[in-house]
């Protein structure tokens, strides 16, 4: 066994992130006789893309000379190959079948897990090779590079690795996670990644979520936490089904600052992440099993993408439904929900009245949440808001879920608050959801018809165009302003 299998293994253990399938991939890559137990011999990787034994096996099997590309033959292949081989290829070239479309998301899991050990492996020899300590967080590994300026370009992708391990292996609820696509070389280091919670594979409901405007790997935990509250709130709005939630980091978001200060301004990254995100949500739906709903949920920027990907990809006829965040619009042309081979019941829109890119910067499309455009607008306030004004805390709030201590018979259910743990001095407490948050889960689960019986509907913005003896100009009235916002608590099932 090579040096660079031993530190991956050892890697992976200190990452907690081994389980029996990651296990199983290690053990056939430890023989060493060349076959036994029909497992070829593979100590490491090729070079990506290549065809090392594996893979010359898999294909001499198949009567092919190279892999297939069309997602559904991939599919299919994969399925014919028996266990042992699949494991081989995931060992010998995981950057290939890692993010691969048409691969099941559990062995995508596997290979990109392997090629996350291997990162952090390289990361760590380089350290000791200098007599120092690998970083283990971001902020350790940016105090670093400050003082070591060309240690960042030899260093490569560690700084994104260093950052999927840390969400992969902190809180609880990242434990049955799946690292469905990981390359985090893309987009001149900003990386392209995409963690699952729940399999889409077998899900009963599926959704996508789209980040934003500084979204890249290196925050996966912030587009990764959305998705992990949004799983939650899915469950919570309907506990009888599985379901699955991506954390879609899959294109180049603007960035912000020096480094992109005019990308947020234009639609270009948009449009170019729409085709990836439709050819992404294409590959989910060709090949999960569950009938549930498939949604796609844009924030921010990523509205804009979610927008293109219907209006230019014809996207809408892959997927069950749409959310639009706090958007800045939905991009190109579009004035109607039609207008992205939508229906009103099919777009669902949250749009804060005080949220300052939805309000103050629709520079990128129509606004969504504007009453002629034909959406679902649900409540998404934040009770946190300010008294007056806009704010761009109100733009990142749409996910927000709290503990309370519990206060019987004064939840937005009608019923006792139920207790969910104890607080710091034994309190018991319950959590709640934003209005967004509980929202999006129940249109997650195909619930969103109930929202309107719930009080969770929202009117649009009304546009008026205002004259004066200088010329006219648009003003919006939105009726949300004056509303209290609430927060809210998933009913029990019933028992």
């Amino acid at each position: 066994m090579t040096r660079s299998w031993r530190g991956g293994m050892r890697c992976c253990r200190d990452a907690r992130a081994i389980d029996d399938r990651l296990t199983g991939v290690l053990r056939a890559a430890q023989i060493e006789d060349g076959q036994r137990d029909g497992v070829l011999t593979l100590a490491g990787a090729t070079n990506p893309g290549s065809q090392g034994p594996a893979l010359r096996e898999a294909l001499a099997r198949s009567g092919r000379s190279a892999p297939p590309t069309d997602l559904k033959q991939v599919r299919d292949w994969w399925r014919a190959l028996p266990g042992w081989l699949q494991q081989s290829l995931l060992v010998e070239d995981p950057a290939r079948w890692g993010n691969l479309n048409g691969v099941p998301a559990k062995d995508r899991d596997v290979a990109n897990r392997i090629s996350l050990a291997r990162d952090l492996e390289r990361g760590r020899a380089w350290f000791e090779a200098r007599g120092k300590k690998m970083p283990t967080t971001k902020k350790e590994y940016d105090a670093f590079v400050k003082s070591e300026v060309e240690a960042a370009r030899e260093l490569g992708p560690l700084r994104n690795a260093i950052a999927m391990n840390s969400f992969l292996t902190g809180d609880s609820d990242k434990k049955n996670s799946l690292l469905y696509a990981y390359e985090p070389s893309q987009y001149e280091g900003r990386g392209r990644a995409a963690v699952a919670f729940g399999d889409p594979d077998t899900a009963h409901h599926v959704a996508v979520c789209v980040p934003g405007l500084g979204s890249q790997v290196s925050k996966i935990d912030e587009v990764g936490g959305d998705a992990a509250a949004l799983y939650e709130a899915s469950k919570r709005a309907d506990p009888t089904h599985d379901r699955a939630v991506i954390a879609w980091q899959g294109y180049d978001a603007p960035q912000l600052g020096v480094e992109d200060p005019l990308g947020v301004a234009h639609q270009d990254k948009a449009l170019a992440g729409a085709h990836l995100l439709n050819r992404d949500v294409s590959a989910i739906a060709a090949t999960r099993a569950g009938a549930g709903k498939l949604t796609v949920v844009g924030h921010s920027y990523g509205s804009t993408t979610t927008g293109l990907a219907l209006q230019r990809d014809g996207m809408g006829a892959r997927i069950d439904q749409a959310v639009l965040l706090g958007s800045p619009g939905v991009g190109g042309s579009a004035k109607t929900v039609a207008d992205l081979g939508m229906s009103g019941d099919r777009v669902f829109v949250g749009s804060a009245s005080r949220d300052l890119v939805t309000t103050g910067f629709q520079y990128l499309g129509h606004d969504p949440a504007n009453e002629d455009f034909g959406a679902t607008r649900f409540d998404a306030e934040s009770p946190d808001r300010k008294p007056a004004g806009a704010s761009l805390q109100d733009h990142s709030r749409y996910y927000e879920r709290v503990s309370e201590p519990a206060k019987p018979d004064q939840d937005k259910t009608g019923e006792a608050s139920g207790s969910t743990g104890a607080g710091s001095k034994g309190q018991k407490q319950i959590e709640k959801y934003s209005e967004s948050l509980y929202s999006m889960g129940m249109i997650a689960t195909g619930r969103g018809g109930e929202l309107e019986g719930e009080g969770l509907t929202a009117p649009g913005r009304k546009t008026h165009v205002v004259s004066t003896p200088h010329g006219g100009f648009t003003s919006s009235i939105d009726p949300e302003w004056q509303r209290h916002p609430e927060r809210y608590k998933f009913k029990e099932p019933a028992r």
